[in-house]
């Protein structure tokens, strides 16, 4: 999948519509292929086992590669990665390595590429962006002091990680909001914490200006047309 999502005619090809129905317990929707996989991708990424880790960003390069050629992405492949961000934007995953924004930055890619190239057609991801505004905004305005007190509140005061069986065990499943668990690995003991200069590769590394304007323009007007309903 990795290497024919680098193929123009593939991403196009994607853009057909599904209609089947699969033997899985994916969610319904309206859409085409390319809704499919992205739908299936968060699945894994979402319920699949702690040895998936390595391949999220695989998961999310494939994602990237045919964005430029989503015509109209459905609803629930809007939410789907939206939500994507929001998880790996949470301090769980934000904190657990000096590398881990990666994904984030991968999943703007894939949203930047659809807004800049099939923007007419994919009103279901704008909307999704928009309500989810909070989420992008805490990412961009976020300090070294708010990553730091964030970090000590979810990893604590220890200066290492302790191994044991028992949590390596535990690291395969998922914590109670779904959400899975990052982990180190055994030679990797040393428990990441923020510094400047981690946040100034961060910044430079999420291409964060695409979606900050659109929700610059895009969040007034939409509060002024339901300001007027309301009134």
């Amino acid at each position: 999948l990795l290497k024919l999502s680098g193929e123009r005619s593939f991403g196009v090809a994607l853009n057909k519509p599904f209609s089947k129905k699969l033997p899985t317990d994916l969610p319904l929707f309206t859409g085409g292929h390319n809704d499919l996989l992205a739908i299936t991708l968060h699945k894994l990424v979402v319920n699949g086992a702690y040895k998936l880790v390595p391949l999220y960003s695989c998961f999310l390069t494939i994602i990237c590669n045919i964005s430029p050629y989503w015509r109209s992405m459905s609803l629930v492949a809007a939410v789907k990665l939206v939500n994507l961000f929001e998880l790996f934007s949470s301090p769980k995953f934000l904190y657990s390595g000096e590398n881990a924004h990666r994904h984030l930055a991968l999943l703007l890619e894939v949203f930047n590429n659809v807004i800049q190239y099939q923007y007419h057609g994919n009103t279901h991801l704008v909307y999704a962006i928009i309500r989810r505004k909070d989420s992008f905004g805490r990412l961009a305005s976020l300090t070294l002091k708010k990553a730091q007190e964030q970090c000590h509140k979810v990893y604590g005061d220890q200066t290492a990680v302790q191994y044991d069986a028992d949590r390596a065990r535990a690291l395969e499943k998922m914590d109670p909001k779904g959400i899975p668990n990052s982990g180190l690995e055994e030679e990797d003991m040393e428990k990441f914490t923020p510094t400047e200069k981690w946040l100034s590769e961060l910044k430079e590394a999420l291409p964060l200006e695409t979606v900050t304007r659109l929700l610059q323009h895009l969040v007034p007007v939409v509060d002024e047309i339901v300001a007027s309903k309301q009134g």
